[in-house]
């Protein structure tokens, strides 16, 4: 059986890898939690209860909401009775949120110390739901949920004290996100407000970011929102010795990976590689014929796909960035242009299938340095009537991302998602693939972009546009 196929799907600026949201039935924490005596909300204890109205409330604070949660009540401490205790051997990416979460306790607080008897025990569980050897209530159903290494539990324990548990440092990251924004508004000098619930919360959509200039321009704007995904796009070029090399954001693209974001970089349009200085250094990869050349643009000349020395060539550019630290995906994005070469190889093929081709063959050879990097090709207008012929050209654990330059910018009623795409990501036109669903969620376009999503993301409704 033929492995299930990635699809992505690309909205205005916004885009996500849809999904399927089939919620574990088997899963009912939190109702069934058992609360500990010292946890309980009654009139004699220093917990104090909280009705489901002022749970509503307390929750618009979480972005997004979390699937299932139950609040029990509050606790309001000294905030210098708090403590923090993360695993050992811990990744950067769970210190790098046990890092914000103790700053943001520091700033409206003034705690200077995080050692109280209060304690937040923080870390990826193990299989058995464990955390430092003490079992984690609700971590038993993480491995069951959708999107399993993003999901993660909050649970009171028996010892005074609550845990932050995921399956993966991504998930203890969105938990301790959620516990923070929960936290803040109740913080005062000297004082916090500890919020004692259950909380199980996993995303429905496995991405969920953007492309281009505003996410690099903030990516914890976006990680405080669990948004996780940065496209970007990145220098191109040769060294002195012709080989293919690239530059990119490091402190970007760091950040972002110590903030469970994936920065993915882009090898833009592949019409373009003469601008790239292809041609200056390899003359011969220089497409032939009219139809090779733009009419009107400079350096607008395709170049000959055929030829074994043009994958090999995009296989340095994929090697160049798959050596960095972090970066596990590259995005290919195919000609926005129908420029060809007219060689005997090029000419019935046409160009999308033929960069298609080119690409994961470069792809193949990275991964024989590089098994772990991974590709996507990005449609486009130029490919739109062939999309189908790119598709078949597509290695079933390739993923393909849906991008038009005129309707993927289009907010009418119209369907996004044309039956051709529709029906490779349910399995037909002759493809076995996992099902999925896409959402739509926002269509931004425009100078006021970064605006736009500011007040989308500080609105007072909640949604779910993943975890």
């Amino acid at each position: 059986m033929a492995k299930p196929r990635a699809v992505y799907v690309l909205i205005g600026i916004l885009f996500a890898a849809a999904a399927a949201s089939a919620e574990a039935a088997e899963a009912t924490f939190p109702d069934d939690v058992q609360w500990p005596g010292w946890a309980a909300a009654r009139s004699d204890a220093d917990v104090q209860p909280v009705g489901d109205q002022q749970a509503k409330r307390w929750l618009r604070w979480v972005i997004p909401l979390p699937k299932r949660v139950h609040i029990e009540g509050k606790l309001t401490l000294p905030a210098e009775r708090l403590a923090v205790r993360l695993r050992p051997d811990s990744s950067d990416v769970e210190r790098t949120a046990v890092e914000e979460f103790k700053a943001l306790i520091s700033e409206k607080t003034g705690a200077e110390r995080f050692d109280g008897d209060f304690t937040i025990h923080v870390g990826v569980c193990d299989k058995d739901g464990k955390l430092n050897g003490v079992k984690i209530p609700g971590a038993d159903s993480l491995a069951g949920l959708n999107n399993a290494n993003q999901a993660y539990a909050i649970a009171p324990l028996s010892e005074t004290g609550l845990a932050v548990v995921g399956l993966t440092p991504k998930g203890v990251f969105y938990g301790l996100k959620t516990l923070g924004q929960l936290m803040e508004p109740e913080l005062a000098f000297g004082r916090a407000t500890v919020p004692l619930m259950a909380v199980l919360d996993w995303p429905d959509m496995a991405e969920r970011g953007m492309w281009g200039k505003i996410g690099n321009q903030d990516p914890l704007y976006l990680a405080d929102r669990k948004m996780n995904l940065i496209e970007s796009h990145v220098e191109m070029g040769f060294d002195q010795q012709g080989r293919a090399v690239t530059s990119i954001d490091s402190e970007t693209q760091q950040s972002a990976r110590l903030h469970a974001v994936n920065w993915v970089p882009i090898i833009s349009h592949l019409d373009m590689l003469g601008r790239k200085g292809l041609f200056e250094h390899y003359p011969e990869l220089a497409g032939e014929g009219p139809k090779a050349k733009h009419p009107t643009m400079k350096n607008y000349r395709a170049a000959c796909f055929s030829k074994p020395k043009t994958a090999e060539i995009l296989a340095q550019w994929f090697e160049s960035l798959a050596r960095v630290e972090g970066i596990t995906d590259i995005n290919v994005w195919l000609a926005e242009e129908d420029v060809v070469c007219g060689c005997p190889e090029c000419k019935d093929k046409g160009p999308f299938v033929l960069q298609t081709e080119a690409a994961v063959r470069a792809w193949q050879l990275a991964k024989k340095k590089y098994p772990h990097v991974r590709l996507r090709i990005l449609l486009s207008q130029g490919s739109y009537p062939v999309n189908d012929k790119v598709i078949a050209a597509v290695p079933p654990e390739v993923g393909v991302t849906y991008y038009h330059g005129f309707l993927t910018y289009s907010s009418s009623r119209e369907e996004m998602i044309y039956p051709l795409l529709a029906g490779y990501a349910k399995g037909l036109y002759g493809f076995l693939c996992q099902p999925i669903r896409a959402r739509y969620l926002l269509v931004i376009s425009g100078r006021r972009s970064s605006n736009m999503i500011a007040k989308w993301f500080n609105a007072s409704f909640q949604f779910r546009i993943g975890i």
